[in-house]
């Protein structure tokens, strides 16, 4: 498999310049802030005050954090069904993407495409994380505890979406519309996931097919602490290795 890292390269500012510099993803990144706001003044914080009302300052700031990341893991996951449909779609209908093809290889092209939305969600997910973090320092004071927490949070919230992302690509690689990539993809992961659930039950050998499905392992997640939280990390980055391996097979032999 041939890769050029320049035309990635290339490729991928082109998207993150389209993501944060034009005037439509301005528009769009204000309705993100506003909705980030909306969601850390009546959600994370009240959330945090209800389960320990009279709790040290302290403990209030590690309430907030984990509050966060429980709504987050969530929020991220479903706006990169919405966020990263259109990857190579749109361009294939409107004949760009073989145009592109003239200059760049296929596999660069779907990698570069990928790791663009990996970038966007990456910095999105950092943002919301740090502002989560100001106000919490700005009430109780800085903390390396708070400060390490936060960025652990961070961390485990970028690696449980990229299968998402992945999923998106290969999606995308298939459908010929962004909207119709994020349909499918909402019925593909709930029909999955409900599906294996009620086989498992049943057949309880075949649990182990409930770590194909992104998002399987949340509920785990949710529970431990600390650097546990990494040590699930093997399942989203593997679902993520199988759908873009599966998407760029599919984007070898697709007819642009």
């Amino acid at each position: 498999m041939h890769i050029n890292f320049s035309q990635i390269s290339t490729l991928i500012s082109f998207e993150l310049e389209r993501a944060f510099l034009r005037t439509q993803s301005i528009v769009y990144l204000a309705a993100f802030t506003l909705l980030w706001y909306l969601i850390i003044r009546y959600a994370v914080l009240n959330i945090a005050d209800l389960q320990a009302p009279d709790a040290d300052p302290m403990t209030w700031g590690g309430g907030v954090l984990n509050s966060y990341f429980h709504i987050a893991l969530y929020v991220f996951c479903l706006m990169s069904l919405l966020v990263c449909a259109n990857q190579t779609s749109a361009d294939r209908v409107r004949g760009t993407l073989r145009f592109l093809t003239l200059r760049c290889s296929r596999t660069s092209i779907y990698t570069a495409r990928f790791l663009a939305q990996v970038c966007i969600l990456s910095v999105l997910i950092a943002v919301c994380t740090v502002a989560v973090l100001l106000v919490v320092v700005f009430n109780t004071g800085f903390s390396f505890q708070l400060l390490q927490q936060a960025g652990l949070y961070g961390l485990v919230l970028i690696i449980a979406v990229t299968p998402f992302i992945a999923l998106m690509a290969a999606l995308s690689v298939l459908i010929d519309s962004a909207r119709k990539v994020s349909v499918a993809a909402a019925l593909i992961w709930a029909l999955a996931a409900s599906f294996i659930s009620g086989v498992s039950h049943y057949f309880p050998f075949l649990s182990v097919l409930e770590y194909l499905v992104p998002g399987s392992q949340f509920e785990v997640l949710l529970m431990d602490k600390g650097v546990n939280m990494l040590m699930l990390s093997y399942i989203p980055m593997l679902q993520a290795l199988v759908l873009f391996s599966a998407g760029l097979f599919f984007m070898k032999r697709k007819a642009l």
